[in-house]
C-alpha cells in the first residue's frame, strides 16, 4: 500500500518525506516545515497525529488517506476509501477546513467518539492482531461473542454542569459521525462546537436492530425508547462499575471521562 501511495504521489508532481508510526510514539517534530501532512491509517492513526497537531498548535491542513480497518472519519466526511489513488489527489488538491475536537481527560485527542461501556469491551475483542487477519470481520466475531453478556448498569453524566443519572449498556460522546447523507442532528456535525452524548439501552436484538435503524435512516427528533441524548461542550461520566473506555476504537484503562470542546482543532482536508 505504501509504494501505491508514493508512486501517486510521485505522479502528481509533489516532494514529501515518509514517517512511519510506530506504537507509544509520538514525537512527530518538525510537522512545521511542511505544507501539508497525510496520515495513511485507519481511526486511531488519524487521532494520534491530530493530538499532537492540537497539542502543538500545528495549524497546517491534514489530509486522510484511509487503509485501517473501519476508516469511520473517513466515510464520514466523505473521503474516498476504497481507491487509494482518488484519495491521495484527494487530499493533496483539496481545500482544507476547520474542524473541532474532543480533549479526553487533558491529555488525549478524538475525532469521532469517546466511549465507555460496551463500546469499550467491543473494541477490546476487536484486537490488533485479529484486525490484521480479518479486517473488518473483526468487529463482528467481536459483537458476536461479546455483547449478550455485556449487562447494562448506571451512569452518572454532567452536561456543562448539570448532572443526569441513566441507565445504559453504553454511553457516547460524538465529536462527528456519519453513516448516511442526511445529518444525524445537533452535536454530530463537525464543526459546531457541540458535543452529542448518547446513552444506549437496548434489552434485546431487536431493539439493537431498531436503534441502529433511528441513526442510520437519519435522526428526526431527540426521542427514542431506548435512547438518551444530551448536548454541550463539557462533560464529565463516571460508573462505578465500568472501567476503562475507547477513543476513536483504541481502549486505554481508566474510571471518569471528562471531555472538553477544541473547537477548530484542526484543520482536515475535506468536501
Amino acid at each position: 500500500m505504501g509504494r501505491v501511495i508514493q508512486k501517486e504521489i510521485d505522479r502528481l508532481g509533489y516532494s514529501y518525506d515518509w514517517h512511519e508510526t510506530k506504537p507509544k510514539f509520538d514525537d512527530f517534530g518538525g510537522f512545521e516545515n511542511y505544507d501539508r501532512i497525510l496520515v495513511v491509517g485507519g481511526d486511531g492513526t488519524v487521532a494520534k497525529v491530530a493530538e499532537y497537531m492540537v497539542k502543538n498548535k500545528v495549524r497546517i491542513p491534514l489530509g486522510i488517506i484511509g487503509t485501517g480497518s473501519t476508516n469511520l472519519l473517513a466515510l464520514s466526511l466523505g473521503i474516498p476509501v476504497l481507491n487509494t489513488t482518488k484519495a491521495v489527489e484527494f487530499a493533496l488538491k483539496r481545500e482544507a477546513k476547520p474542524m473541532d475536537v474532543g480533549l479526553v481527560n487533558g491529555k488525549k485527542v478524538f475525532l469521532i467518539a469517546v466511549g465507555k461501556g460496551y463500546d469499550n469491551v467491543f473494541m477490546r475483542g476487536a484486537t490488533r492482531e485479529l484486525k490484521r487477519k480479518v479486517g473488518f470481520f473483526a468487529y463482528v466475531w467481536s459483537f458476536l461473542t461479546t455483547y449478550f453478556a455485556h449487562p447494562k448498569c448506571e451512569y452518572r453524566i454532567s452536561v456543562d454542569g448539570k448532572m443526569y443519572n441513566v441507565i445504559a449498556k453504553t454511553v457516547l460522546v460524538f465529536n462527528f459521525f456519519r453513516l448516511s447523507s442526511k445529518s444525524f442532528g445537533v452535536g454530530f456535525n463537525s464543526d459546531d462546537g457541540l458535543f452529542e452524548v448518547v446513552a444506549v439501552n437496548p434489552t434485546s436484538f431487536w431493539d439493537l436492530l431498531k436503534v441502529m435503524v433511528f441513526f442510520v435512516v437519519g435522526r428526526k427528533s431527540a426521542k427514542h425508547p431506548k435512547v438518551s441524548f444530551f448536548q454541550g461542550k463539557k462533560i464529565s461520566i463516571s460508573s462505578e462499575k465500568e472501567r476503562g473506555y475507547q477513543i476513536d476504537g483504541d481502549v486505554y484503562e481508566g474510571g471518569d471521562l471528562e471531555v472538553e470542546m477544541v473547537e477548530g482543532g484542526v484543520r482536515v482536508v475535506r468536501p
